[in-house]
Formats: structure tokens, C-alpha cells, sequence
């Protein structure tokens, strides 16, 4: 029986083992079968993934070299179509160094031309920059042979087809076209091969802006630029598609982990390839997991079921991680915020939705006031503490399908949809701005935190780079205006931007030809009619013409740059006339000369003025400095406060210009060292018919004589308004009833002392 019971045993023990091996080799062959698909469907998605990546990578740089010959032509446009531009291309002889400010070093400088071309109606070069550096015009002569058929089209001498980027006299735009110019400006614009490199270039007609010019003989003026895409704008490319070392070779030739585009031209003519190293997301996460995926191989050769759970857990562990450097790419560190790359891909796409379905929406900018200065005296940590308080607020304000995102540093942006007018738009501003009345609360302290906004609503064919420009400019106006301020883009703002180029370039104009002059007014005494010194006004005193106020140069004096080179030439012109004055034995008694916010936040105000009068031995007590209110206040009133208290303590008196027209309190009378407040003619004017200008005047006359400071009245104009002022206690006076500002050699005569009678009524 035992023997009986042992035989079964033995032999089911080798079949048992036969199954066994049985069992193991197919337990074996489907581990490995699932081993082996699940190591090749890895490596299948992962090279699914970098063929995806790679082929978006190629369309975005491929998008981007065609837009930057659409960018090209909207930069030349600014300096193409307008009447100074026209007027100097077609002179007989044209300022150079007109054209190099405002044309070819404008375009370098701002936008990175690195060539800039003029020829004249025959076509003949008479201008050339290259890379900001004014250069023979013969050199075109050089880039004819390669461009110069974009001239013979723009002059419409051959019929070549009109391209996306043209816009052809008399033709209409080409189906597909990608032109963001305005219908005043014609151009021929393509991505050719210059000198061995591609590149972009565009022809656009010089012509006014403004209607009644003669057309010129031969034609207009062409203005020629060259980009090359060989050059910075690699970096740019890199930077913005977020392409790895890009660069151009004439050959295909890619090293190793690079991948190769051809360019080519619109009629199909290479230019070379693009060769750049590919973001290769498969590969990269395959690299990280292979340590994991050994392991899980020895563990799958044991266990079987643990096959599922370990692929399940790396899928998770794989979409995980996708998805956390998805929203590190596209998100901001701190606030959690879509960032900048975000934002421009949403604008992108609302934008090619609008054109497939015109919904309306509105791009509206943010930045916190004063944002250095928390961060300068508060530290960074409570500057983050702002920008997330800042990031709350809004976030809170805005519906689930519009977009925030932090550009960068204090500047934020909102994408509204469904917004078409601008009152709405407005208004929804205004309660963002409220919602910024409570401080935010940092630790023990509490941090008052402002913005300043801008918005525009996208109207029909506006591009991306049109509504950004727009809302710039608003948020540009809300910052000019004050703190704490909204601003919807309005037409006339792009208008104020050409008006104050066009201040810009008058400035520089009349710094180039030495046209600023000062004029002097007297300050007199409205006892005996003595005139206690004079105030230097600007002047332009073109040669053949009368002299030109101010008011034309208004933007200059809000670059810190040109305010710089005007007061330079004020104070030198001035200090001058009083070594003049002091050896011709004038008694000139004081010079009060106005000071520029620009020019002050500089810091060096002070120290330049001062060794200026050392070098020249001027005596400091002779000068005076006149600021407005709004000095006082906003970014750089650190520097200001330095800057009076060292011309303070060096004898040079500090004048606080149009007292009670700005926003100033009485603390900046106590804070800064004022020692006359000048009254605005504005109060003047109607003193003695409006009760309300009356109390005005009373009041800050006695407020300077309660803190002992001067009080100078200006815009007297009638001898009735100086007795008026006089009996309320005014003692000094300024204006047309005693004298106009005149030039430096009419002073001496004004200085002799008059009598009362003689100080006649003179009217504006």
C-alpha cells in the first residue's frame, strides 16, 4: 500500500513538475511578452512625444521668422509715414544727422535694424546705417544686386505676385496676407538671403502723413531695412518659443541631439537650414525612469501581479510629472500665476478664435505703484507678501473664463472676455482700484498697496502685438497721471505718443542747432516797483524766426536724458549773462532758474549745479531754484529732498512754483526746505471778480507769512490786481504789468530803479 501510494506520488510529482516548468516558462514568456510591451510602448510614446515636440518646435520657428518680416514693416512704418521724414528724404541736401536720430540710428537702437537704407526718387542711395553707425551710402551698392527686386516691384516696374507680407499700390492684399501695417504705407517685404545670411527685408515708400504734399520728382523716397535672423534674433527666438541654441548653417548639417528645418524663400529659392537642439520630453522622462524600471523588472519576474500595479503607479507617477512641468512652464513661482508665456499663447488664441468667431474681449495691464520702494525699505519678503495679497484681490474680481498672469516682477495682466465697451470695461477697473483701499497686513505692519491700470478692447483685425501696444499706452497715461488711476486706450493716445516724438525730436533739434535761450522776467516789488531779480525762462529762438515758447518741448522734459541737455544749456547760457552782469555793474539782485523732475531724480542735481558756479565764482546766493509741486511727489522724492537740502545749505533758496494748483500738502512745506511759494496766475487772474480766488490768495499770503516764507505773486497783468495783492500783504510781484521776459541784453535797462507811477498797466 505505501509502495502503491509512493508510485502515484512520484509520478504526479514529475508531471507536477513538468507543469510546473510548464507554468514557469509561460508565467516566464508573458512576464516577458509584458516586459517587452510595456518597455516598447514606452519607448514608442516617448519617441511619439519627442516627434510632437520637435514638429511644434519647427512650426513655432518657422511662425516666428514670418512674422518678424510683418514686425519689420510695422517698426518702419513709424518713421516711414510722416511729414518730417518725407521733407528730409526729398531735400536737396538732407540732414544726416536728422535722419540718423530719427530714422536709421531710431530703428537700430529701438527695434534692432541692423541696416538702414534711403534712396531717393531715382532710386539713388543717400543714406546709409549699419548697425547704428552712419555709413557712405555707396554701400548699398553691395545689397542691390539681392534686393533690388524689391525695389522694382514696390515701384511697380515688374508684375511679380503681391506676397502675404506686401502692400502693393493699387493691388489688393494677397489671399492669406499677414500684413500689420495701415493702408498709408506701400512696401515690398521678404525673408531673402543677403550677403550669404538669410534674412529680413522690407522696401516701404517714404511719404507725409498729412495730405497736401507735391509728389516729388521720380518718385518718393524708399526706406530700405535689413534684419538679419542670423544674429540677435536667435536669442530672441530662444527666448520667447523657448527653442534650445539655435543658429543658421548654410548646409545641413545637424550635430548630434540637433534637428534641421530648410528656409526658403517665397519663390522658393533656399536660404539655408535652422538647426537647433529639440526639447525631447519622451526621452528625458525615460532617462529618469530607467533605475525604476529595473527594478520593477526583477520584481515582475517574481511576481506577477505586481506587474499592473507597478505599470499603473509609473503611468500615474508619468502623468504626474508631465503635468507638474506643464505648470512650471506656464506658471508663475510665487503666486501660482499663469506667466508670461501663458499669457501669450491665451492672447494668441483668443486672438485666432476672434477671427473664426468675433467674440469681443479686453486686455487690461497692472502694475503695483511704488513696488521698489516696498522692497527697498521693507524687504523682499514683504514685497512678496504685496504681490500675493495684489494676485488675491484680483484673482477674486475676475470670472472663471478670463485669464490673470503675471508678466513678471509688479506687472500683471488680464484677459476679459465678452467685453466690447469701454464704460464696462471702465467700471470694472474702478472697483479693482477699490478693492485696494485696505492696506495689506505684513506681520505688525501695514502696507498700502496701489495700482496703476490700463486697458483696450480688442477691436476687429487687431493683432496680438496692436492690443498689447494699446493697453500699454494706457497704462502708460494711468502712470503720467497719478497713482492709484485706471486709463482705457482711447485713439488720442497713440496720437499723444506721436506728439511727444515729435517734442522729442524738436528738442533734439534745437540742442543740435543751439536754439535755447533763456529769457529773463523781473520779480519787483509791488511797494516802489524795484526789481528784486528775474526769473530765466526757455526760449527758441530759431534765426529766422521769433522765439518759441516751452510748450513745444513739454514731452522732452520728462526724459531724464534731454532734461539733462536743455538744463545744461540753460544753466550755462545763464551763468553767463551774470558774469556779464556783475562786470558791467548790474544790480541783477537774483536769477531764479527751473529745475525739471526728470533732470532732479537723477541724484547729481545738486553737485553739477554747485561746481558750476565754483568753476565760473558765482556766488550761490544769486540763484534760485523754482520746481513745481508735482516734484515732490511720486518715485525719486528721496533724491529731490537730498538734493534741496544741499543747495539749501550752500545759500541757493528753494522756490515751490504754481502753489495750489497740485497736490502737495502742507507737510512738504515743513519736510523740504521751501523759502518762497509763487501763487498761480490762475488765481490771479479773476482775483478781484471771484470771491473764491480771493480767500485763495489771502490764505497762502498769510500762510507764508506765518511760516516766514516769501510769497510771490505771478501773472499781475493790471495795476488794480498788484494794489489788491499789495493791501493783502503780497510784497512781491510777477508778470506782463511790469514786464514781458526779454533776452539777456535788455536786462540792464530794467534794473534802474522806477518810480511807482511808472509801472503802467500792459495787458497779455
Amino acid at each position: 500500500m505505501a509502495w502503491d501510494i509512493r508510485r502515484p506520488t512520484t509520478h504526479t510529482s514529475g508531471a507536477d513538475r513538468t507543469i510546473n516548468v510548464s507554468i514557469s516558462k509561460t508565467i516566464l514568456a508573458v512576464v516577458l511578452a509584458t516586459i517587452c510591451l510595456a518597455v516598447g510602448g514606452a519607448l514608442w510614446a516617448a519617441h511619439e512625444s519627442d516627434v510632437v515636440s520637435v514638429e511644434r518646435q519647427a512650426q513655432l520657428a518657422e511662425h516666428a521668422m514670418e512674422s518678424s518680416v510683418d514686425e519689420l514693416a510695422l517698426q518702419q512704418e513709424t518713421v516711414a509715414v510722416w511729414d518730417e521724414s518725407a521733407q528730409q528724404a526729398v531735400a536737396v541736401k538732407p540732414d544726416v544727422q536728422w535722419l540718423e536720430w530719427n530714422v536709421g540710428g531710431y530703428l537700430n537702437q529701438l527695434f534692432g535694424h541692423d541696416e538702414t537704407y534711403i534712396l531717393d526718387g531715382y532710386d539713388k542711395p543717400i543714406y546709409a546705417d549699419i548697425k547704428g553707425q552712419v555709413v557712405s551710402p555707396g554701400r548699398y551698392g553691395a545689397r542691390h544686386s539681392e534686393i533690388g527686386h524689391l525695389i522694382e516691384s514696390l515701384r511697380g516696374r515688374t508684375v511679380e505676385p503681391v506676397g502675404i507680407h506686401d502692400r502693393s499700390t493699387g493691388r489688393q492684399l494677397a489671399h492669406g496676407s499677414t500684413v500689420q501695417t495701415t493702408s498709408r504705407s506701400k512696401h515690398d517685404s521678404h525673408l531673402v538671403e543677403v550677403g550669404g545670411r538669410p534674412a529680413a527685408v522690407s522696401a516701404m515708400l517714404i511719404v507725409p502723413a498729412t495730405q497736401g504734399y507735391v509728389k516729388p520728382r521720380g518718385g518718393w523716397p524708399i526706406l530700405v531695412s535689413i534684419r538679419y535672423l542670423d544674429s540677435n534674433f536667435l536669442d530672441q527666438l530662444s527666448a520667447r518659443q523657448l527653442i534650445a541654441d539655435p543658429r543658421f548653417s548654410e548646409t545641413d548639417n545637424p550635430g548630434p541631439g540637433e534637428h534641421s528645418i530648410s528656409l526658403r524663400t517665397e519663390w522658393g529659392a533656399s536660404m539655408g537650414y535652422l538647426i537647433w537642439k529639440p526639447e525631447l520630453p519622451g526621452t528625458r522622462i525615460l532617462s529618469r525612469l530607467w533605475p525604476f524600471t529595473a527594478l520593477m523588472i526583477l520584481i515582475l519576474a517574481i511576481y506577477v501581479t505586481v506587474i499592473g500595479r507597478r505599470l499603473r503607479q509609473t503611468a500615474q507617477d508619468l502623468a504626474s510629472a508631465e503635468g507638474e512641468a506643464a505648470r512650471l512652464a506656464f506658471h508663475d513661482g510665487l503666486t501660482g500665476l499663469p506667466n508670461r508665456a501663458f499669457f501669450q499663447k491665451s492672447l494668441d488664441e483668443w486672438i485666432r478664435r476672434g477671427h473664426l468667431d468675433p467674440v469681443p474681449f479686453a486686455l487690461v495691464l497692472l502694475d503695483v505703484d511704488d513696488f521698489k520702494l516696498i522692497n527697498d525699505s521693507l524687504g523682499h519678503d514683504a514685497g512678496d507678501a504685496v504681490l500675493l495679497a495684489f494676485a488675491d484681490r484680483v484673482r477674486s474680481a475676475i470670472g472663471p473664463q478670463d485669464i490673470m498672469a503675471r508678466l513678471g516682477g509688479d506687472e500683471f495682466a488680464l484677459l476679459l472676455a465678452d467685453y466690447s465697451d469701454d464704460q464696462r470695461l471702465e467700471a470694472f477697473c474702478r472697483r479693482l482700484l477699490h478693492r485696494f483701499d485696505m492696506p495689506c497686513v505684513h506681520g505688525s505692519q501695514n502696507i498700502q498697496v496701489r495700482a496703476s491700470i490700463g486697458g483696450a478692447i480688442r477691436k476687429a483685425k487687431d493683432s496680438a502685438v496692436t492690443i498689447l501696444k494699446h493697453a500699454d499706452l494706457a497704462l502708460y497715461e494711468s502712470k503720467a497721471t497719478g497713482k492709484g488711476v485706471c486709463r482705457i486706450y482711447h485713439p488720442k493716445m497713440w496720437n499723444s505718443l506721436i506728439g511727444r516724438r515729435e517734442m522729442m525730436s524738436a528738442a533734439n533739434q534745437a540742442l543740435a542747432q543751439d536754439n535755447i535761450r533763456p529769457f529773463y522776467q523781473p520779480k519787483v516789488s509791488l511797494e516802489d516797483g524795484r526789481v528784486l531779480g528775474f526769473e530765466a525762462l526757455l526760449r527758441i529762438c530759431p534765426p529766422d524766426g521769433e522765439p518759441i515758447g516751452p510748450d513745444v518741448l513739454a514731452a522732452a522734459f520728462e526724459d531724464s536724458a534731454l532734461a539733462s541737455a536743455i538744463s545744461d544749456k540753460m544753466i550755462e547760457q545763464v551763468l553767463e549773462d551774470i558774469v556779464r552782469w556783475r562786470r558791467a555793474g548790474v544790480d541783477f539782485g537774483h536769477v531764479a532758474i527751473n529745475a525739471s523732475a526728470a533732470e532732479l531724480r537723477r541724484g547729481d542735481y545738486a553737485e553739477r549745479l554747485l561746481a558750476r558756479l565754483d568753476l565760473m565764482r558765482i556766488d550761490p546766493s544769486l540763484i534760485q531754484v523754482e520746481v513745481t509741486e508735482s516734484v515732490l511727489l511720486g518715485r525719486g522724492a528721496e533724491h529731490v529732498e537730498r538734493t534741496f537740502r544741499t543747495l539749501a545749505n550752500r545759500g541757493i533758496l528753494l522756490a515751490l512754483d504754481d502753489f495750489g494748483t497740485g497736490f502737495a500738502s502742507l507737510s512738504h512745506l515743513k519736510q523740504f526746505p521751501v523759502a518762497i511759494i509763487k501763487i498761480d496766475r490762475t488765481f490771479i487772474r479773476d482775483l478781484q471778480i471771484d470771491a473764491g480766488d480771493g480767500a485763495i490768495v489771502d490764505a497762502l499770503i498769510g500762510l507764508g507769512q506765518a511760516l516766514k516764507i516769501d510769497v510771490v505773486a505771478e501773472g499781475i497783468e493790471t495795476g488794480a490786481q498788484r494794489d489788491f495783492l499789495w493791501a493783502l500783504g503780497c510784497r512781491l510781484g510777477q508778470g506782463y504789468l511790469f514786464s514781458e521776459a526779454v533776452p539777456a541784453s535788455k536786462v540792464p535797462p530794467l534794473v534802474v530803479p522806477p518810480s511807482t507811477a511808472d509801472c503802467g498797466e500792459r495787458a497779455a
